[in-house]
């Protein structure tokens, strides 16, 4: 299979180089077709595919380099369907190098649009409502990313200045990390990039992986509305000091594309930042509790439709083809209790003196017949025989036993170098 005309290397690398990274027969015997190369980062290449008439992401890990962040994100991604989690499609290995195939994100991710636009409130609003439904979803599967930042958001269509935000998918979970919701663990300030990270990381203490999350958010969005970082110095030392010691200051004009009147933060807004961004992880709030603030901010606030679903237990689309490779294919999920918020108990009306009996019974069959049809459209609506838990307190109580290691060693490739903003 002659690879050469498929697609272009990058300038400064040459072809033979590039195609010494991965075996062509262990690709084509899965029957996807290379067409170009996409990225290459510190975990691998990644390459556009197709199969039939689909295109897909290909990811290629070096089994020798990379073989933690590759087990690590498929024993994540296995777990997790989402609207906003790609979705992972195949994996295959070989001798030489493990093989991961995602849905293919054709808008890019949101640093590339961070570095060429601005952002309005409502379009920063947008993006974090889908982002913050994806941390609810995940950390109630006891998961945290743990290397959040805008090269890790992606998006399904191309960006248009008339539309809002398109579809996010969250990605690379190569630094993810499987724990119970009180479980701490160990930092690691080598890994992840400096200007996300929360301040329990700098001080190389054991930390809630789950908070930290909730902090990188609020860095992202801070650096969406405000075009800078809320925590930046000259270098990686200070800038750290500055995370630990400064002070946030959420008083900044939001200019927009095209050029207008710069409008300041809304007050909600600079109050949420305070709230993320606070130095004692324990003060910050859950995703779960800032996913609510955001819809409510949204449709409240701003009076903008939510666009995506809430959220989501399976993408029905999604199926994992079976593979003789050493990577088992997803096994069946069963149900167990998660995490859930409290729905508030709802006292029935006492009929007035007035009112008959007869009328009293129609009403409490309408009721009764109101909660048998929620109840079987829940049931209905749920997919491979998983047991319906208790109405709609549940939220993402669905888990599966763990196959591959979710601790990761230290990895110091994984330091980001990109330019600041």
């Amino acid at each position: 299979m002659n690879l050469k005309r498929f697609f272009k290397p990058d300038a400064g690398e040459d072809t033979a180089s590039l195609l010494s990274k991965i075996t062509p027969a262990a690709v084509s015997s899965r029957g996807y077709r290379l067409e170009k190369k996409l990225h290459e980062g510190g975990q691998g290449v990644v390459f556009l595919v197709s199969r039939n008439s689909d295109t897909f992401a290909l990811k290629v890990f070096q089994s020798d380099s990379h073989l933690q962040d590759a087990l690590t994100e498929c024993n994540c991604l296995s777990k997790l369907r989402h609207h906003h989690i790609l979705s992972m499609i195949d994996y295959f290995r070989d001798d030489k190098n493990i093989y991961v195939v995602f849905e293919f994100c054709a808008g890019g991710d949101l640093y590339d649009q961070l570095r060429v636009r601005r952002f309005s409130e409502v379009e920063v609003v947008q993006i974090a409502v889908q982002l913050f439904s994806a941390l609810e979803y995940m950390h109630g599967f006891g998961i945290a990313h743990r290397d959040l930042k805008p090269e890790n958001l992606a998006f399904t269509e191309s960006w248009s200045l008339s539309k809002p935000p398109p579809a996010m998918k969250l990605i690379d979970f190569g630094l993810s990390i499987e724990c119970e919701q009180s479980q701490s663990v160990a930092s690691d300030p080598s890994l992840g990039t400096v200007f996300y990270l929360a301040p329990e990381i700098i001080k190389n203490e054991r930390y809630d992986p789950f908070k930290a999350d909730v902090w990188s958010a609020g860095i992202m969005m801070y650096s969406l509305l405000a075009r800078r970082y809320p925590f930046e110095s000259n270098t990686e030392e200070s800038t750290k000091e500055l995370i630990l010691r400064g002070e946030l200051f959420v008083d900044f004009s939001i200019k927009h594309d095209p050029p207008s009147t710069p409008e300041q933060c809304s007050p909600q807004m600079k109050k949420l930042l305070q709230c993320l961004l606070k130095k004692t992880p324990e003060k910050r709030p859950s995703a779960q509790a800032v996913h609510l603030v955001l819809r409510k901010l949204l449709t409240q606030v701003f009076k903008v439709p939510e666009k995506f679903p809430l959220s989501s237990t399976e993408n029905p689309s999604t199926r994992l083809s079976p593979t003789p490779s050493g990577i088992s294919p997803r096994p069946k999920l069963r149900a167990v209790g998660g995490s859930f918020t409290k729905l508030p108990r709802v006292v029935p009306p006492v009929p007035s003196s007035h009112e008959s009996s007869v009328e009293s019974e129609k009403r409490n069959a309408a009721r009764h017949s109101r909660g048998w049809r929620a109840r079987s459209s829940l049931q209905a609506g749920s997919s491979r025989g998983l047991e319906v838990l208790r109405s709609s307190r549940v939220f993402g109580g669905l888990r599966e036993s763990s196959r591959f290691p979710s601790s990761k060693p230290k990895d110091h490739t994984r330091t980001s170098r990109r330019t600041k903003i």
